[in-house]
């Protein structure tokens, strides 16, 4: 925090400075025409004027720019996705659902994954953000087979009415309907 106190007190020094050298007006001349220097700005035009001072102003603006971002990071809420997996193989038997990986693809988040094949996936998410915009696939990958849901294209389903593995929603939920597990072929030996 005392870094970004500096960093505000400089800004605020680097401003001040630049006005007033501006407020000076003094103006430089070109060493082999011996005219007024002339600078194109943006929004201003082209201006005779003591560049270094607008230099000043404009670095003291950006460095209060970075220490507000610093200082203000972006409010992050919680995201819960909750489901389950089912095993509809009886060659399986019963698995050993918390043997496989659960995972948010491209992220490591917090995940519950039970015995039942229950899991819930818990995600810190900037706020104005929905966790479809951050994540793109939910992946549970076990030795016997594995299951995947397309977070985007199943919100999309869910709210254009077609079919889709969401049974409830939300502001920061999502509740998915049982995941079939996609079983692996036999190995041939």
């Amino acid at each position: 925090m005392l870094i970004v106190a500096l960093a505000f007190c400089l800004a605020g020094l680097l401003i001040i400075l630049g006005f007033v050298a501006l407020l000076k007006q003094k103006t430089y001349l070109d060493s082999a025409t011996l005219q007024p220097v002339e600078i194109e700005l943006p929004v201003v035009g082209r201006v005779k004027t003591n560049y270094p001072a607008i230099i000043f102003v404009i670095l003291g603006f950006m460095l209060a720019y970075v220490a507000f971002e610093k200082s203000f990071p972006p409010r992050k809420v919680e995201w819960r996705l909750d489901g389950s997996l089912t095993n509809t193989n009886p060659t399986n038997g019963k698995l050993a659902w918390s043997s496989g990986t659960l995972a948010l693809v491209p992220s490591e988040i917090q995940i519950k994954m039970y015995n039942q094949g229950a899991f819930e996936v818990t995600a810190m998410i900037e706020e104005g953000k929905t966790i479809e915009d951050v994540y793109e696939t939910l992946d549970y990958s076990h030795p016997v087979g594995s299951a995947q849901i397309d977070l985007r294209q199943e919100l999309i389903n869910q709210r254009q009415g077609k079919p889709s593995l969401i049974s409830s929603l939300t502001d920061h939920t999502r509740t998915y309907k049982p995941l079939e597990l996609e079983v692996y072929p036999p190995a041939e030996h």
